[in-house]
């Protein structure tokens, strides 16, 4: 049986799919061109501005033109159907059930959520606490004048040519709501994510290991040393690398440390064990930190990567999990007071979208209530 994708965006959200074609019209929404597609024309406002009164009084039957020359292959008992997925369908690309559903929001939530812009802090190896303003440029030197790297917005990019004969180690914290890129002294790139916190040498020795402390979730694209391997530590799980492309999740309130491998090869292994676990490109190794066992199970890996982007992408994750996500991504706080939701499993993405049109998709697509009280987002 062939399936025609308007029909389940209206059945999607006229709550009639069948868990069958739910499970295609996933599928279909798995590939990021169709998501980014699928969410402009339901979240973009400058559509509305632009076009919404050209369909201010839609007449179904113009819709249904509009695109019933793609519907005439298909069988006669689906026509029907299909009208109202045409109509949908028009409806989505001129906004109009957006900005339906937006003032739908804005009058049951009057309150309006604020945003605090938090900064993002550098902890220097001689005590000092800088702030780093990401719509400047500056030098970042020592105490004694030496260039040790320069900051451009949101990267840092270390000096090479820096000469010591000591480790020296620096903190960057990156606050909710913020993402920050890093270039190691080695050239090594990290990309740090809301609520990361990265300590690193300010330049890496000649001889010896390549060693960083990670708190919370990091892209490293490591470049490769045969004599210098390089080395996350994530509490007491040890990644170690010759050069590689990978992703590390090791938030301290997650129950287990997730690493992504992308390209090459990585070895896990706790500190007091000396066997190590291999992973394989395309594969997740997942730590778990009651039992320090690990699991390896193959992954689609760009959901994993997918935050350096912007995007959000959840697949198969508990409804808890998500608002934590959230709460980072955006620097909110949100209460959930339906315990039985919160253990719920969910599938969404969304890209590069604010927090409000987030809680609109989930309101409308999952009937979740809530509402917002003293600038916290309550679940109810």
């Amino acid at each position: 049986m062939q399936f025609d994708i308007p029909e389940l965006i209206y059945k999607s959200i006229s709550k009639t799919i069948s868990e069958k074609e739910n499970a295609i019209l996933q599928s279909w929404l798995a590939n990021p061109k169709n998501r980014e597609v699928y969410q402009k024309r339901i979240f973009n406002a400058e559509n509305i501005k632009d076009k919404i009164s050209l369909y201010a009084n839609m007449d179904t039957d113009t819709a249904y033109k509009r695109i019933e020359p793609r519907l005439t292959s298909r069988p006669i008992r689906y026509l029907q159907v299909l009208k109202y997925a045409a109509i949908f369908l028009a409806l989505l690309t001129t906004g109009y059930f957006f900005q339906k559903n937006y003032q739908n929001f804005n009058s049951k939530t009057p309150d309006v959520l604020q945003i605090v812009d938090e900064k993002i802090i550098l902890l220097t190896d001689d005590g000092l606490v800088k702030t780093i303003d990401e719509k400047a440029s500056t030098e970042l030197t020592d105490e004694d004048g030496n260039v040790l790297g320069i900051q451009n917005g949101t990267q840092l990019v270390y000096n090479n040519n820096l000469i010591k004969e000591s480790l020296a180690y620096n903190t960057l914290q990156v606050p909710y709501g913020k993402r920050f890129e890093l270039i190691l002294s080695d050239g090594t790139k990290v990309h740090l994510n809301a609520g990361t916190s990265l300590k690193y040498p300010v330049k890496f020795l000649k001889n010896g290991n390549r060693q960083v402390f990670l708190d919370g979730e990091a892209y490293f694209d490591v470049v490769k040393s045969k004599t210098n391997p390089f080395i996350v530590n994530a509490d007491v799980l040890n990644i170690k690398v010759l050069g590689t492309k990978f992703n590390v999740n090791s938030y301290p309130e997650n129950s287990s440390t997730d690493v992504v491998l992308v390209e090459g090869a990585v070895g896990m292994h706790v500190e007091e064990k000396q066997d190590q676990t291999i992973l394989k490109p395309g594969q997740r190794g997942a730590f778990n930190k009651t039992s320090t066992n690990i699991n390896i199970q193959k992954v689609n890996t760009s959901s994993y990567t997918a935050w350096m982007n912007g995007e959000l992408v959840f697949r198969e994750i508990p409804f808890d999990h998500i608002l934590k996500r959230l709460e980072r991504h955006y620097n909110v706080s949100i209460r959930n007071e339906n315990t039985v939701l919160g253990k719920e499993f969910f599938n969404a993405s969304f890209l590069n979208q604010p927090i409000e049109n987030v809680l609109i998709y989930f309101n409308e697509a999952h009937e979740i209530d809530y509402s917002i009280e003293n600038n916290e987002i309550i679940i109810k």
